[in-house]
């Protein structure tokens, strides 16, 4: 039997390492996306003092989440009119924080809302920041 080259087995080395490499790339791990879908009940204090709550409903469709999230209550000072739900299309998870934005039209522009929240067995607990304007913290707990 004629011996093998060294170079011979140095390319099926190579060879044996990249699809080795390539096989634990395409089956990167996928956070567990049942941890945050479903409906939560979301709470933060309000004006005055006052306790402020809606659900939040967090669905995977085509294998990427989605949100719809409740935003005020029609007109300005919240009288009449009913909440209007905002669609989120671009929501993170990465296995323990959740994170998403919102822009919304207002008096002065665009305002952008961002959410940041650490999800752990069945509560949220994050903040809702408008850019410099204000930061709020908001708690919440996934329905049965």
């Amino acid at each position: 039997m004629k011996p093998v080259s060294i170079i011979t087995r140095l390319s099926v080395f190579i060879l044996i390492l990249g699809l080795y490499t390539f096989s634990a790339v395409a089956q990167e791990e996928k956070p567990d996306y049942t941890i945050v879908t479903g409906e939560w009940e979301i709470s933060m204090e309000g004006r005055n003092g006052n306790t402020m709550t809606n659900t939040w409903k967090i669905e995977l469709k085509e294998d990427k989440l989605v949100a719809s999230i409740p935003m005020g209550m029609g007109r300005r000072g919240g009288g009449g009119g009913q909440p209007t739900t905002i669609e989120v299309n671009e929501v993170t998870f990465d296995g323990k924080m959740l994170s998403f934005e919102i822009e919304r039209e207002g008096r002065m522009g665009t305002m952008t809302i961002g959410y940041s929240a650490e999800v752990k067995d069945g509560k949220i607990k994050g903040t809702i920041a408008m850019g410099d304007r204000f930061t709020r913290d908001f708690t919440g707990v996934k329905k049965k």
